[in-house]
């Protein structure tokens, strides 16, 4: 049996690529309505407004409806600790909306969704 080689480290995430990846596991996570694990990925402004999980889940119900989400990808512009993400989904139902960017803010180093 052969040794698996390593490869070398990663460097490190840009805030750009730290973004997108941040928007396409929420974009995910809503998706595959894992409501409580993509509830964490909202600024606490956000979580303030919506209410609290229940109200959210409700939410992404009337989001979703009639919907099979594919996202695809996220692409970020970031300006320091503000970013916009375009969001891509192939499901031919997602409403025009979807294609806007929304907001995110670096909170404490880690991206949050901010747009409330």
């Amino acid at each position: 049996a052969t040794a698996a080689c390593s490869s070398p480290a990663a460097e490190a995430e840009t805030p750009q690529q730290a973004l997108e990846r941040r928007a396409h596991q929420l974009d995910v996570l809503a998706a595959d309505r894992q409501d409580a694990d993509a509830w964490e990925f909202y600024s606490q402004r956000c979580q303030a407004e919506i209410g609290d999980l229940d109200s959210y889940s409700a939410m992404l119900d009337m989001f979703f409806a009639g919907r099979t989400p594919d996202y695809q990808s996220a692409t970020a512009i970031v300006d320091g600790s503000y970013g916009q993400v375009v969001s891509v989904d192939a499901d031919p139902s997602a409403p025009p909306t979807s294609t806007q960017p929304r907001t995110w803010t670096l909170i404490d180093g880690e991206w949050r969704f901010d747009n409330c």
